[in-house]
This record gives C-alpha cells, structure tokens and sequence, in this order.
C-alpha cells in the first residue's frame, strides 16, 4: 500500500479530521508539521480562504484546500485516495469552532452543550442557536473540554479506539452529571454513542461512571420540549416537515421533536415517516454505495421535500439527513435548534 506524506499545520482543525479520515480510511501516511508557517505559500492561501493542507502525490505537491476553486481537486483526491464519491458535495469547514465562541461551564451553569465534530468544527452556528435558545428558555448552558463521541469508531468496528475515548468522556461528563447537570447533545448519533455505546463498552468503575453520564444526556429537543412555553416565538411557517434521524428514532425520541413543534404557534408538523435517508453516516459518501443511497432517499424523503408547499420548513436533527436533502433537492433542512432561534422576538 502506498504511504502519503501529510503535511500539515498542527494546530489546523481542518488537519486534524483529514488526519482521522485518512486512519479510518486505512490509507498508510507520515507527519510532517510545517515551520514557520508564516513564510509557507500554503499559509498564505489559507489565511485568506479555508483551512487547508497539502500533500505529495506522486512526488508534487498538492494543496488540498477547502474553498470554491479548489473543490474539484479536492472531490478528485478524495475519490482517488478515500473512495469518496466525487459527486457528493464535501461538508465544508467552518473558520471558527463552536467551542471557541462558548459560554465556559461554571457554578452557575446547570446544561452541557456537548460540542460533537459536526457542531463544533462544521456548523457552530447550531451550538451558537442551542445556548441562545436555552438561555432565553431559562437555564444556564456551558461547554466544557471533551473527546469525540466514539460513533465514526464503533460504526467501523474500532472498538478499543472507542473503549478509549468512551472511558476518557465518561472522566470528563461524570463530574457534571453527578452535580445533577444535563448534557445535551445537538446530533442524535453522538447522544446514541454516549447513551447507548458507552457504558457497554465499558467495565467496572469506568462503566459506572458512563453509565451515570447516560443517564443525564439528552437530546436537544428533548431538554426544550417541557419548557417551550418560556420561549417567546413569532408565529411559523404553515407547514413543517419533520425528518427524523435513525438513531432519534431508535432511541424513541422522535415524540419531543414532533411535540416541541407542535408548539410553535401558525404551524402544521408533517412527520414525514421516510425511514432512512439513505445518507447512514459515511455510507452515502463512498463511491460503491453512492447509487443505493440516492435509492433510497428517493422512495419518499426526497420527493416530499421537492413537492413541499411553497414557504414549508424542512428540519432534521441529523447533519447526515441535512446533507442528504441539500445534495439531491438543493433545499436546506434546518436543525430544530436553528429553526427555533429564527422565530424568537428580538423585542
């Protein structure tokens, strides 16, 4: 097999998940960190676009850099290096990370906004919507320092990678679900690694202590459900069609969701009932199962989302499912999180 030499700022969130996705990939690679990043062209390029990296292909190096201009070499190598398919569009970076903009937790604070990879380095604008909306509803939310999930691992059969990161979560959440604190989870698959996974991959005082940050973790919709009242909304749109995520509803959480909406004043919630987007994590992205997974979007969630009526909302707690819509039907399906902060009164 061969061996790919990353080169890379160390400090990059954009290096950090390429150096993940090439492990989980299986793809054999070597570090090399850049000094004095000041003086790289590469630094240049991405102090003025995205995070980038990039990396020697066949003796040339190739900046492999997310930005409008740079998508095609980008969907190329990730089609030829990880079987990516290059007709999916590749989620992009954000310049900020959720955590960084944050309220930290402290005495005062009574939820935990866990800050999943999706949330944090793709879309902090849903963390940034999950505190506003549980501030105005009354609580106290805060972050807090801790590792991913463990859902890429154990859905490739990594388990001792997810065993450590399950043990590593269980030290940093316990402290806070023994002080009586919610965690709530933005990503339903991250709620069902931390909720169901962990504290079966775990043993003995660890397994407790996860079990014990089982037990406090929630989902976003489930925390909001019981407090909508507190939230002062303007009217919504007539029509709200709710996808639910697989694992929402394998954990049976699909009720809140549809409840919580139920709740905003001028709107009917439509459950849409299409079973899988066909996304299914990584599934969708790679090359050989690219054609099932349009299939399968397309037996029902894809033609209710293109023959919605003019002004409907879609919404979807899953960045998978989100990404699915966006890919075949250019629509943009909101998080309930997202939804709920556009309707709040600014008076």
């Amino acid at each position: 097999m061969r061996t790919i030499e990353l080169i890379q700022f160390p400090w990059s969130p954009f290096c950090i998940v390429q150096r993940r996705i090439l492990e989980y990939a299986e793809v054999n690679f070597t570090i090399t960190n850049i000094p004095n990043p000041e003086r790289s062209l590469v630094w240049k390029l991405t102090k003025e676009r995205y995070y980038g990296v990039p990396i020697i292909k066949d003796g040339k190096q190739v900046i492999f850099e997310i930005s409008d201009d740079s998508q095609v070499v980008a969907k190329y190598l990730s089609e030829k290096l990880l079987g990516i398919d290059q007709r999916r569009a590749l989620p992009r970076f954000s310049r900020r990370t959720f955590e960084s903009g944050a309220p930290a937790c402290d005495e005062r604070c009574d939820v935990i906004v866990f800050a999943d990879t999706f949330t944090n380095f793709y879309e902090p604008e849903i963390g940034d919507a999950a505190v506003a909306v549980l501030r105005i509803a009354g609580m106290t939310p805060g972050v807090i320092k801790h590792g991913c999930c463990g859902r890429p691992q154990i859905s490739k059969g990594l388990l001792a990678d997810a065993r450590v990161l399950a043990a590593n979560n269980a030290e940093a959440l316990y402290p806070h679900a023994a002080a009586g604190r919610k965690i709530a989870f933005c990503e339903p698959s991250c709620l069902s690694a931390v909720r169901e996974d962990a504290p079966s991959l775990l043993r003995g005082a660890a397994r407790d202590k996860a079990a014990a940050v089982a037990a406090a973790s929630v989902l976003f919709e489930e925390l909001v459900e019981p407090v909508m009242k507190n939230l002062p909304l303007n009217p919504g749109p007539s029509e709200i069609l709710l996808h639910g995520h697989c694992h929402q509803k394998s954990m049976g959480l699909l009720g809140p969701a549809k409840s919580l909406l139920a709740k905003v004043q001028g709107s009917t919630v439509v459950d849409l009932d299409a079973g899988c987007c066909g996304m299914a994590g990584s599934f969708g992205y790679s090359r050989e199962h690219y054609d099932v997974s349009k299939a399968i979007g397309e037996r029902k969630l894809l033609p209710a989302v293109r023959n919605r009526k003019p002004g409907a909302v879609v919404v979807a707690a899953g960045t998978s499912c989100r990404h699915q819509v966006k890919d075949f039907t250019g629509a943009n399906a909101l998080h309930p999180a997202v939804f709920l902060r556009s309707l709040l009164r600014t008076s």
